[in-house]
C-alpha cells in the first residue's frame, strides 16, 4: 500500500476518533434535562453513567483481544454505528431501562473501536512517525471529547432535544469512510499462528515488569488530567462562575490538553523520551500549588497555570501508548485497552473515593496531593529499558 494511502487510512482513522469521542461526551449537558425528563435523581443516572464507563474502559483489554485474534474493520465500522447511534439518541429514552440501554451500547461501540484503532495505526506508521501520527490520533479523540458537550448543547438549545438523533448522520458517513479508505486487514504467516487465549495474554502483560510501569504511569496521567477537570469546577461555582462560562474552560483545559498529547513527538525529538516523560510528570505538583494559590485572587491567571497542567499532563501520552506496544507487540490492541481504557477505568472507580477525600479535607488538598505520584513516579522512569527510549 502506498504512503499516500496509508496517510488517507491514518486521517479517516483519526476522524473516526474524533466523532465517536465526541458522541461519548454528549451526555454531559444533557443530565439535568434528563433527571427531570425521567423524574429520577443524579445519583441514579450516575450509577447508569458508571456501568456504561465498564464497556468504554475496563473492557477495553477484552476488545483488544478480539481485535488481535480476529483482525477485521468490521470492529471499526460496527464500533462507529454503535456509538454514533444510540448516543445520539439517548434524548430519545422514555425510561431508565432504554437511557441505560443506550449509554451500554453506545460505551460498547467505544470499547469496540479503539483497541482495533489503535494498533492498527502501529502498523500504517513508519518508525520516524510512529509517535507523530499515534500523538494525532489521540489528540483527535481528546479534541472529539472536548466539543462533545458544546455541540449537542446547542443541538439542544436551539432546535430541541428531538433533534439531537440527526446527529447520527455524522458517525454514520464515517463509517462508510473507513470502508473506503482504511484498508482491510491482512495477516501475516506469523499473525496466523495461534495465539494465546486472553487469560494467558492477561498473565504475560500483567507479569511484565516495563508494562506495569508504564501502566501506573498512564493511571496517573488520567487521573491527574480527570480530576483536574471534575474538581475544579466547584470551586469556580463558589466563585460566581456560570454555567456556560465553566463549559467554555472545561473546553479549552480538553483542547489544550489535546494539543499536548500532539506535541510529544516535538519534545521527544528535542529532549529524548525520558525527559519528555519526566517534564510531563514532574509538573503536575507545582503547578497544582501554582493554581490554588492564585485563584481566589487573580483567576485569570490561575487560568493559565489550570491549561498548563492539563497540557503537561497528556504531553506523554502517545509515547506511553507507543513504547508499551512495542515492548509486547504482539499484544498491541490489548495493550491500548490497557493504556486507553483501563488507566482511565481505574481513575473512575476511584473518582467517589476522591470525592469523599475532596468533601472532608479539601479540593486544594485532594489536587496537590494527588499531583505527588506522578512526581514521586518519574523516579521510576530509571527502570524503563534503555532500547524503547527514542535517545
Amino acid at each position: 500500500m502506498s504512503s499516500n494511502n496509508n496517510k488517507n487510512a491514518i486521517i479517516t482513522l483519526s476522524a473516526g476518533h474524533f466523532i465517536l469521542d465526541n458522541y461519548s461526551n454528549f451526555i454531559t449537558p444533557i443530565l439535568p434535562l434528563l433527571v427531570a425528563k425521567l423524574n429520577t435523581t443524579m445519583a441514579v443516572i450516575t450509577g447508569i453513567l458508571s456501568i456504561g464507563h465498564i464497556g468504554s474502559s475496563l473492557l477495553q483489554p477484552l476488545f483488544g483481544y478480539i481485535a488481535d485474534r480476529w483482525k477485521r474493520r468490521f470492529f471499526l465500522v460496527i464500533g462507529l454505528f454503535l456509538g454514533s447511534i444510540f448516543y445520539s439518541f439517548i434524548t430519545m429514552a422514555n425510561s431508565l431501562f432504554m437511557l441505560g440501554f443506550c449509554i451500554v451500547m453506545g460505551s460498547l461501540g467505544s470499547g469496540f473501536y479503539h483497541p482495533q484503532a489503535t494498533g492498527l495505526m502501529l502498523n500504517l506508521t513508519n518508525n520516524n512517525n510512529t509517535v507523530k501520527d499515534m500523538g494525532l490520533f489521540l489528540a483527535c479523540g481528546t479534541m472529539g471529547y472536548a466539543l462533545g458537550p458544546v455541540i449537542s448543547s446547542a443541538i439542544i438549545n436551539f432546535c430541541g432535544m428531538k433533534y439531537l438523533p440527526y446527529a447520527v448522520i455524522t458517525g454514520i458517513i464515517c463509517a462508510f469512510c473507513i470502508l473506503k479508505f482504511v484498508p482491510k486487514i491482512t495477516k501475516t504467516v506469523k499473525e496466523n499462528e495461534e495465539r494465546p487465549r486472553f487469560r494467558e495474554a492477561l498473565k504475560v502483560i500483567l507479569k511484565d515488569k516495563v508494562m506495569l510501569l508504564l501502566l501506573m504511569i498512564a493511571t496517573f496521567k488520567s487521573m491527574i488530567s480527570m480530576i483536574f477537570g471534575i474538581f475544579p469546577p466547584f470551586l469556580w461555582t463558589e466563585q460566581g462562575f456560570s454555567t456556560f462560562h465553566i463549559g467554555i474552560i472545561i473546553f479549552v483545559f480538553l483542547a489544550v490538553s489535546a494539543l499536548g498529547t500532539y506535541s510529544s513527538r516535538f519534545f521527544e525529538e528535542r529532549i529524548g523520551t525520558i525527559a519528555t516523560f519526566r517534564l510531563s510528570m514532574m509538573s503536575s505538583l507545582p503547578l497544582a500549588i501554582l493554581y490554588f494559590t492564585t485563584y481566589k485572587y487573580f483567576p485569570i491567571l490561575s487560568l493559565v497555570f489550570y491549561f498548563m497542567a492539563g497540557y503537561f499532563a497528556m504531553l506523554s501520552v502517545s509515547i506511553n501508548m507507543v513504547l508499551a506496544q512495542r515492548h509486547l507487540p504482539q499484544y498491541k490492541s490489548i495493550i491500548a485497552g490497557f493504556m486507553g481504557g483501563v488507566s482511565w477505568g481505574i481513575v473512575g472507580i476511584c473518582l467517589g473515593l476522591f470525592g469523599l477525600v475532596a468533601q472532608t479535607y479539601g479540593i486544594d488538598k485532594l489536587l496537590i496531593t494527588m499531583s505527588l505520584l506522578p512526581f514521586v513516579g518519574a523516579y521510576l522512569l530509571k527502570f524503563l529499558p534503555k532500547s524503547l527510549a527514542y535517545k
